[in-house]
């Protein structure tokens, strides 16, 4: 009689047990880690952000996943993915077409800018990546995550504003 060996599978490429974001930082190197704690920190001086974590299937496995709502709390879009691969994780920022052509390219950093231009897209959403191995490369990303947010909710801000025009001029 043969016996079967248990070989274990990594917490974030195990689709039937969602691991806790926890999990996912501890098979990262400490250098990533800290890279990727940061960015969770500076996503969280965003407004409307709400984080999750999400099985995306075999080529992403398990995301950690933040959407953009509305202040009354609706999804607007996914704003963000980050990917804690153990060899070098990474982050996904899905651009809109209206999102992607209002970006003042010749302003963006080199790094954020090469990414913008090589993001693969389909239909309308071109799928911008970047690594995420350094501060320095984080400082770049949250520029492009600051003006994606800052388009999206800007229909809530002019509506905001004009409320409070009005009250000023009477």
């Amino acid at each position: 009689m043969s016996t079967l060996a248990y070989t274990a599978v990594a917490p974030w490429q195990d689709q039937w047990s969602k691991p806790s974001i926890d999990q996912l930082l501890v098979a990262l190197e400490d250098q990533h880690r800290e890279v990727l704690c940061n960015f969770f920190e500076r996503l969280e001086t965003l407004d409307c952000l709400q984080q999750s974590l999400t099985w995306q299937g075999s080529g992403w496995h398990w995301a950690i996943q933040y959407d953009l709502t509305d202040p009354q709390g609706n999804q607007l879009e996914t704003f963000c993915y980050v990917i804690a691969r153990p060899e070098v994780p990474f982050a996904c920022m899905p651009l809109t077409r209206e999102t992607y052509h209002r970006l003042p390219m010749r302003r963006l950093p080199k790094l954020m800018r090469t990414a913008v231009r090589s993001a693969k897209c389909c239909v309308t959403t071109h799928w911008t990546t970047v690594n995420l191995t350094a501060n320095s490369d984080l400082e770049h990303l949250m520029d492009l995550a600051k003006r994606k947010h800052r388009y999206a909710m800007e229909p809530f801000k002019t509506s905001k504003s004009a409320k409070t025009t009005g009250k000023r001029q009477k």
